[in-house]
């Protein structure tokens, strides 16, 4: 790579300091300084992912010699004869790696065979656990470079398999080094086929040996944790992609074939003494069951014995279950045929054994002994929830397939329902999965399907709700009992502070919230009955849930009338949440705030409106018949610029007697203002010749005897006219809108009214403000 122009200084000091602790330090103390370093050496990523010359000089060849002393200090400690060395070296390689990039990687090619070797050496399981992790990193950060994948990769994984392989026995290894192994398996074969092909048998054995999935070698499935016993099962299809040319999606058919045959020879074993209302293949099940009556019959078994058998087998059909459901979930890297038919024959045989006391269910075969019967019932949930999770998996992973098979498996799931919806378990897995197929289906369901769900919808509302509440209750109920006791010793009664034992229900509050979501989001309003969707609706208003409560309103219920019922959209803004669907639904309709004057106010805006002491007190002129009464308004005064249009023009006396007199028009409040607007542009855009004061006069007059709205169809122009005391009150105005008006100013000095500014009417009918108009009589008349 090219060189960096110049290192940071601090990135030199930090890479001097960890050099110089880490050479300074005990080997005992090492583990402690490095994890502490390692924090440091993240921040040097600019100096590790550039290439630096000793020769260069100055800065670039002082960075050269600190990560030259660097990475042999690494080498030293990789080959140290302490383990706290090595595992101090395995932690700084995967820094290193990490912040340096293509740079360091082809420097430290030497570290992955240090690495490999230390693997053989007998260290803890945590070093070992690391060194994998560190090799698995460095191999993955080599995918992008093709070169570094022939010089690293291909020569080093085939031995990195082969050393993994002899540390991940189940029987003798960690658990914790044991599952590092699988998960690191499972990075490397996608990307490394051909190389993992020679290992598929190996990889296969430590696979039984951890799933105890084989029923011929006798092996049965180690205490291992669930997180290791899914990593082993995820390893099924992966294998599958090892196999040459096209034959990845056979074999995986064929191997999803041997674990539905396995299935069925547990079931064999828990249900040999059942008589079995369904079965997939009723030929071959009898066949099988003989075969297992068979082999039963050969051995000499105790009824305790016979029930320890139930046990086993049972265990085994629910690993062999949890198994399948990992390899549908797992993605493969090739197209895979699936026997859907199989595994649809397998889930219904499973669910149709129930234990139900009501319908005297399962039916035993004569001569079962009453130990035999009881255990088989009792393992009967187990063996039902892994089969709802199979289910569960079958319709995440095909749902467009599996919906055809939804209307079956709905009666089937309540029919298992109300056998056992004792269990916990049992709810929690018949709510996921009906959460599943009502996502896909529940538009299209029937009236008979939805009646079938009443029934769960109703224990599903009873487990939303929180016992939090009956726990409440119960606390009051004592509560009250206790006070109306007298203590007279004055001892504490700790029953007063009782609650309800709540049990740990958090995943079944979980599935059945999500269940009640689907079906108020996706089953048509049509279809629910009244009462359960009352139910469900005061369910989502009691859990106070805002998923359950938007879906509610989203898709609100409709009576029997047509009418559509109350919505729960208060009940849902109470809540306070801040989603963007709640805040949708509270506001559909903001309105838009307009900014800035409008395009009829932009010429006006240029010149500002003179403004008096607000002291001033003004008067409004009586809009009625009655002349004289006036009402004062406590509001601000205003300099008002009329302009006069151009066709009208006074002449040269009455404009310089205009221009002599000052004026100040009071203006109206905003109401009367937008109230005038309207109606005085209609009645000012008409065109016209100017008429004499005579006729103007006689027409105000004629307007004040009809009232102040006929002035909005009667006057196209008004002229100058003088009051009593010889003043000018109104400017001539024409209906002609020219381009500039010459603005003057008018004074009004009526005794008993206000002078109504006039202001003419533009083509494209501006927006302005009109003031009062003064209808006394002038002189003239």
């Amino acid at each position: 790579m090219a060189a960096a122009t110049a290192p940071s200084a601090s990135g030199l000091a930090t890479l001097r300091s960890i050099s110089l602790r880490i050479s300074s330090a005990k080997p005992r103390d090492l583990p402690h300084i490095v994890a502490a370093q390692v924090h440091s050496l993240r921040d040097c990523g600019s100096i590790l992912s550039h290439s630096w010359s000793s020769q260069s000089g100055g800065a670039g060849g002082e960075a050269a010699l600190v990560v030259h002393r660097l990475h042999t200090q690494i080498v030293a400690l990789l080959q140290g004869r302490h383990e706290e060395q090595r595992w101090a070296a395995t932690v700084l390689i995967k820094a290193a790696v990490e912040v340096g990039g293509h740079e360091t990687l082809s420097r430290g090619k030497h570290w992955v065979s240090g690495l490999l070797a230390n693997l053989r050496k007998s260290d803890s399981s945590s070093t070992k656990a690391l060194e994998i992790i560190t090799l698995t990193r460095i191999l993955m950060l080599t995918w992008p470079f093709p070169s570094l994948v022939r010089e690293i990769t291909t020569p080093a994984l085939p031995q990195f398999v082969k050393t993994c392989l002899q540390h991940s026995d189940p029987r003798t290894q960690n658990e914790k080094l044991l599952r590092t192994i699988l998960e690191c398996l499972l990075k490397l074969i996608p990307h490394h086929p051909t190389i993992f092909r020679t290992h598929v048998k190996e990889i296969t054995e430590m696979q039984t040996l951890v799933l105890g999935a084989t029923e011929t070698s006798g092996a049965i499935a180690l205490p291992v944790q669930t997180r290791t016993r899914i990593a082993a099962a995820r390893l099924g299809p992966l294998l599958h992609t090892c196999q040459p040319k096209q034959g990845s999606g056979v074999d995986y058919g064929s191997t999803i074939s041997a674990h539905v045959a396995n299935i069925h020879g547990h079931a064999d074993t828990i249900f040999m003494a059942v008589e079995e209302i369904f079965d997939s293949d009723s030929k071959d099940a009898a066949t099988r069951k003989a075969g297992v009556a068979k082999a039963m019959s050969g051995r000499t078994q105790t009824a305790q014995n016979r029930s320890e058998s139930l046990y086993r087998a049972a265990h085994r059909l629910a690993f062999s279950l949890d198994n399948l459901t990992v390899s549908i979930l797992n993605d493969s890297g090739t197209v895979m045929t699936f026997p859907v038919k199989e595994v649809h024959g397998l889930i219904l045989r499973l669910l149709g054994v129930v234990a139900s006391q009501r319908n005297q269910l399962p039916r035993f075969v004569a001569g079962t002994s009453r130990e035999e019967r009881d255990s088989c019932i009792d393992v009967l949930p187990q063996i039902h929830v892994a089969t709802l999770r199979l289910t569960y998996a079958l319709f995440q992973r095909f749902a467009g397939v599996a919906s055809s098979l939804a209307p079956g498996l709905i009666q089937q799931i309540h029919w298992l329902f109300e056998a056992e919806s004792a269990h916990s378990d049992v709810r929690t897995a018949c709510y996921t999965i009906l959460q599943a197929i009502l996502s896909n289906l529940g538009p299209s369901l029937t009236k008979q399907l939805t009646e079938i769900l009443g029934g769960m919808l109703r224990h599903c509302c009873d487990d939303v709700l929180p016992n939090k509440a009956q726990s409440e209750i119960v606390t009051l109920a004592n509560s009250l009992t206790n006070n109306s006791k007298q203590q007279s010793n004055g001892s504490f009664d700790h029953k007063s502070s009782y609650h309800a034992p709540a049990t740990s229900t958090e995943g079944l509050r979980h599935a059945a919230s999500a269940l009640l979501q689907v079906v108020l989001a996706n089953i048509p309003r049509s279809l629910l009955p009244d009462a359960l969707r009352s139910q469900l609706d005061r369910t989502a208003v009691l859990s106070g849930q805002d998923e359950l409560l938007t879906a509610s309103v989203l898709n609100p219920s409709k009576r029997k009338d047509g009418r559509i019922a109350p919505s729960l959209l208060p009940f849902l803004a109470r809540t306070g949440s801040s989603e963007p669907v709640v805040e949708a639904l509270l506001r559909p309709r903001a309105p838009v705030l307009q900014s800035g004057s409008l395009h009829s106010d932009d010429r006006l805006s240029t010149r500002p409106l003179e403004q008096e002491p607000a002291s001033r007190p003004w008067t409004l002129p009586s809009l009625g018949d009655t002349a004289g009464e006036e009402e004062e308004v406590p509001t601000r005064t205003e300099h008002v610029q009329v302009p006069v249009a151009a066709s009208s023009q006074p002449d040269v006396a009455t404009q310089q007697e205009m221009a002599a007199t000052t004026s100040t028009i009071e203006t109206e409040t905003p109401s009367i203002k937008a109230g005038l607007k309207r109606p005085l542009d209609e009645s000012l855009g008409t065109t016209g010749d100017q008429s004499s004061a005579n006729n103007d006069n006689k027409r105000i007059r004629e307007t004040e005897a009809r009232g102040f709205d006929a002035v909005n169809s009667s006057l196209p122009e008004v002229e100058d006219a003088v009051d009593e005391q010889g003043n000018v009150t109104a400017s001539s105005l024409s209906a002609a809108a020219p381009t500039e008006h010459p603005i003057v100013s008018v004074t009004a000095a009526g005794s008993s009214a206000a002078v109504q500014q006039v202001v003419e009417s533009d083509d494209d009918d501006d927006d302005f403000v009109i003031p009062d108009l003064n209808m006394d009589d002038s002189d003239e008349e």
